[in-house]
């Protein structure tokens, strides 16, 4: 029951595996809320093996050029 299972801002070099979300709240009020994994203005994160259940919004999200 928490906003975000990870978020990630400017950041490099991120790496999430083999991870569970469950229930994830979040808000539709913002744009950075209710994501598995959020990330914005990133590069070269490595996201694999994880598990996404009862999600709000959609499991993960990059955002401004994020890779």
């Amino acid at each position: 029951m928490i906003d975000n299972g990870v978020k990630s801002v400017d950041s490099s070099r991120v790496v999430v595996e083999s991870c569970t979300f469950d229930n994830i709240i979040g808000t539709l009020d913002y744009d950075s809320q209710g994501y598995g994994i959020w990330c914005s203005n990133g590069s070269d994160h490595h996201l694999v093996q994880n598990q996404f259940t009862l999600m709000f919004q959609t499991c993960i999200t990059l955002t401004n050029g994020s890779s």
